[in-house]
């Protein structure tokens, strides 16, 4: 499993759905900027934002998934991937 950098910019981020363009433009609009913010939200809080239901919040789980991450992660959670992620350079 390749690592990624959580202070990585959503606009940055490639979202494996083909509305990839329309879930990061309003997961920016309810002010996730970051990897690490995406993972603080439940996945109750994202499904409550335009466009991340369904389909498109599978995407944003499967994506985070494949990274090691996941929703609902705490701010301890957080730091321990991100150290074990700088660790590994």
């Amino acid at each position: 499993m390749k690592r990624m950098n959580v202070k990585t910019y959503i606009s940055n981020t490639y979202i494996p759905t083909g509305s990839y363009m329309v879930i990061r433009k309003a997961l920016m609009q309810a002010g996730i900027v970051t990897i690490e913010d995406l993972c603080r939200k439940t996945e109750e809080e994202l499904s409550s934002i335009p466009f991340i239901k369904g389909k498109n919040l599978q995407a944003i789980k499967d994506m985070l998934a494949e990274k090691g991450l996941h929703t609902g992660m705490s701010q301890e959670e957080i730091n321990v991937y991100d150290t074990i992620y700088w660790s590994n350079l």
